[in-house]
């Protein structure tokens, strides 16, 4: 079941591609199109490509394949949807141009000084090849290369175009190299900066399998090439068996020389009358637990694979998470993708704000699946009217609704006026992904961006990242209570005692000063953060936060480190949610010192 809706999926998603190459070609012309900057394991960019893809490989006989030559807590920041993108077409075109045989999509990174790195991907086939005449062609829009060398696939001819103009838009390059009846590899190259990873999770679950010893059964060099170092990089160590009738062999002088394996990876192929006919004579002599892979596109049936024992079956194109937890559970190591996060996670409260039917349904059913406490309402007035009775962590927020939209029922919940509701992440979901829209939304107060149709993967994705806004909201909110509501009214006592000020005038005018002194420079920041100036951003804080300090306000001071570390670690994510933070602090505390202009006596 889950193989057919991977199907349907890549289908979509291939219609979505071009959708995206059609409308991102009239953006360029025009010179509109502006670059985003994601901070992403660059494992998940070559899953997504590979999950995208895989059908349409295998539905036609080819092999598809991922490689690495990096550590699996490799992260960056770049415009993680463009090289998806690229990635899409530049694999896209290797199976039209492949009758038989395979692709490869091999992804690293090289590290510079300072954070500084460059992405490296070369996707290479078996196909038709090109003559140097037709290469030097490839990159040009709506060409007829399709039709020159023979190939049955009609595109629009924009798919190469496009990757060389998004990919000189980032200051990369694209280079061709093919010969004629031979394939043909393309690689790219483009900067990249690399973030420190901290996920603990992924760490102990790479010591964890480190050191196994597998053999992998491939009569295919590359793919079992390919294989390999998705689990080298997991501190594996793999050998590899082209002939499945040799293997006891191999087996029995692993154990005799003191290495022995831990482990089989076997891939067959799927021409054979029954692909379990090889597992099964495995099995009579040797009990290692086996990782069975198939085609995607034939999946086995129900009860298939159930009849032999210690075996996991796992679809081709390989994902690497799905192959490393399939080892976990065969080695019975309790390590998952989550970590240590997941009980953070899994504590959230979330509401859905949807108008349509079918997409509450959808998003209702993704979040219960993952096992998240979840609500639902249908427009925005029922958002504020829920909130006066219950509090949530996170708030998934339809810009388009009835009654009210989701950029001003997120105004009204920011100027903090709905009972114990506190300050929720709010995160837009629409269909408008354009930059002026995103925006409008983070203006309005909203903390992050999802657009539709919302993904399994890019939902988890973002809830791990939400959870950890939510915790910080939490703690932010507990400081707030005890500096604030609590001790508010003795801000303006120990302001006057501080400052030696007595005359009422005078303290109005201090006030003054500082309120709009901090709206000024909130706004600077607000604009800074548009247009990812860091520098700005990193000066304004230093100042207001002085200038807290001289207030008494120690809760605005700490916001004012925590947006300031955020800029100084270049974690672009956090950027707007440290700021709001910083806003919804001032907005709090603004009426305390409002009120105490002119105090009586």
């Amino acid at each position: 079941q889950k193989s057919y809706v991977q199907i349907m999926e890549s289908s979509s998603n291939m219609l979505l591609s071009l959708l995206d190459n059609m409308l991102d070609f009239a953006t360029i012309e025009a010179g509109k199109l502006e670059l985003k900057r994601d901070s992403f394991h660059v494992n998940d960019l070559l899953e997504r490509v590979l999950e995208i893809m895989g059908y349409q490989a295998y539905a036609k006989g080819i092999e598809l394949a991922g490689a690495t030559d990096y550590a699996p807590d490799m992260q960056v920041v770049g415009d993680l949807q463009r090289l998806q993108q690229i990635m899409i077409n530049l694999v896209g075109n290797a199976i039209k141009f492949t009758e038989a045989g395979e692709v490869i999509v091999n992804v690293g990174v090289e590290s510079g000084k300072g954070g500084e790195a460059e992405l490296f991907v070369s996707v290479s086939d078996t196909g038709i090849g090109m003559a140097d005449d037709v290469a030097e062609r490839l990159f040009v829009p709506f060409s007829s290369i399709a039709r020159e060398i023979g190939s049955p696939g009609q595109g629009a001819g924009l798919g190469l175009a496009i990757s060389k103009q998004l990919l000189d838009l980032m200051g990369g390059d694209i280079k061709v190299e093919s010969e004629l009846g031979k394939g043909t590899t393309i690689w790219f190259t483009v900067p990249v900066i690399r973030v420190a990873e901290h996920d603990r999770s992924v760490i102990d679950g790479r010591q964890a399998l480190s050191n196994r010893r597998l053999l992998i059964v491939n009569a295919g060099s590359n793919l079992s090439a390919s294989v390999a170092s998705l689990l080298t990089a997991w501190n594996m160590s793999c050998e590899t068996e082209r002939e499945p009738e040799t293997v006891a062999k191999r087996l029995d002088a692993a154990q005799k020389a003191g290495y022995p394996f831990d482990c089989i990876v076997l891939d067959v192929g799927d021409a054979q009358d029954n692909r379990l006919a090889v597992a099964r004579r495995i099995r009579e002599y040797s009990d290692l637990p086996i990782i069975f892979l198939t085609s995607i596109a034939q999946p086995l049936e129900v009860g298939q694979i159930s009849t032999i024992d210690k075996i996991r079956c796992v679809n081709k194109p390989i994902l690497p998470s799905v192959l490393r937890y399939n080892l976990s559970r065969l080695f019975e190591i309790d390590v998952c993708e989550s970590g240590p996060a997941e009980d953070a996670l899994q504590s959230l409260s979330i509401l859905i704000a949807e108008d349509n039917p079918i997409n509450r349904k959808l998003l209702t059913s993704m979040l219960k699946s993952l096992e998240f406490e979840v609500d639902a309402v249908v427009d925005g007035p029922s958002v504020l009217d829920v909130l006066e009775k219950k509090s949530y962590d996170l708030i998934l927020m339809d810009c388009q609704m009835p009654g009210m939209d989701g950029d001003e029922v997120t105004r009204v919940i920011r100027e903090g006026k709905h009972g114990d509701a506190g300050q929720p992440v709010v995160v837009a979901i629409t269909a408008d992904v354009s930059v002026n829209h995103k925006d409008q939304c983070m203006q309005a107060g909203m903390d992050d961006f999802l657009a539709k149709p919302v993904r399994l993967d890019t939902l988890k994705s973002g809830l791990r990242r939400w959870s950890l806004m939510a915790n910080s909201r939490r703690r932010q909110q507990a400081d707030t209570v005890q500096s604030v509501q609590r001790d508010g009214s003795d801000i303006i006592a120990r302001l006057q005692d501080r400052a030696g000020i007595i005359n009422g005038d005078a303290l109005d005018e201090f006030i003054s000063l500082f309120i709009a002194d901090t709206a000024a420079r909130l706004d600077v920041m607000q604009q800074a953060l548009r247009k990812s100036d860091l520098k700005t951003i990193r000066r304004e804080c230093h100042a207001l936060k002085g200038a807290c300090l001289e207030m008494g306000v120690p809760s605005l001071s700490s916001c004012c480190d925590a947006l300031g570390q955020a800029s100084r670690d270049n974690r672009l994510d956090d950027l707007p949610v440290e700021l709001g933070r910083l806003t919804a602090e001032f907005e709090r505390v603004r009426p305390i010192f409002e009120e105490g202009r002119n105090p009586p006596g």
